[in-house]
């Protein structure tokens, strides 16, 4: 089984802009896709789409659970052990942190660490920043965007 691509929830609202009425055939390949865990995403991105219930996505997202992998004990320690280094410590933001929010990044993280797979994010590289595409290339953790991932897939419509 080829590695898997893992959503970042910024990824997963660009998405949302391909409206599935519009795009059967897109979602449908999509779908495909998720079926054989191709695309998946971590639970905590799940609970972070929960901040846009209103929007169609999230209604998607809940029917596909079984796409939002909880973690692992292996990805658990490697987010522990992530977290415990000051440098990184700054992916968790304090008010989330204050008002019981989820926080996804770590996990994505550690998803991509130890699925071998490409974390997809909309987030870019800035400098001295523990942004998600800093983190991975810390750790060897290849990294795209939406538009990469569609590429990877040969998808064009």
């Amino acid at each position: 089984m080829k590695p898997p691509y893992i959503l970042d929830t910024n990824s997963i609202r660009v998405l949302s802009n391909y409206y599935a009425a519009q795009f059967p055939t897109f979602w449908s390949k999509f779908d495909a896709e998720v079926g054989a865990q191709r695309i998946v995403s971590v639970r905590e991105v799940l609970k972070e789409l929960e901040d846009f219930k209103s929007n169609w996505i999230y209604q998607k997202a809940k029917g596909m659970k079984s796409a939002f992998l909880a973690p692992s004990g292996q990805q658990a320690a490697f987010v522990a052990n992530l977290l415990s280094q000051k440098k990184y410590q700054a992916m968790v933001a304090r008010k989330n942190l204050l008002q019981g929010k989820p926080v996804a990044d770590p996990f994505l993280v550690a998803a991509g660490f130890e699925l071998g797979g490409s974390v997809v994010t909309e987030e870019k590289r800035k400098k001295n920043a523990v942004k998600i595409p800093n983190v991975c290339d810390h750790f060897n953790i290849r990294v795209v965007n939406v538009e990469q991932m569609l590429i990877d897939f040969g998808w064009s419509f």
